[in-house]
């Protein structure tokens, strides 16, 4: 199963807060993605590497545990499309 969320930072500090919640919270493999690039959400020079503006979230997991657990932290950081 796949899911993906819309998210945005504004600022590094923002970036790097996220981060920490995906790699304390999440134990799958999360991708970050914005225009052709797809990088580790779980790395925050990867995730700084690329616009944070506006970049698309995604993981493929085998629980619904862990999709819950991603969608409530991209809930804060949601951008509305």
């Amino acid at each position: 199963m796949s899911k993906e969320f819309k998210v945005g930072f504004k600022n590094a500090q923002e970036t790097s807060e996220f981060c920490a919640k995906i790699k304390k919270y999440v134990s799958g493999d999360v991708d970050a993605k914005s225009g052709r690039y797809v990088v580790n959400a779980k790395s925050i020079l990867g995730l700084l590497s690329i616009s944070i503006d506006e970049m698309s979230i995604s993981m493929d997991v085998y629980t619904t545990e862990e999709i819950d657990t991603l969608e409530r932290i991209c809930e804060e950081y949601k951008v509305e499309a």
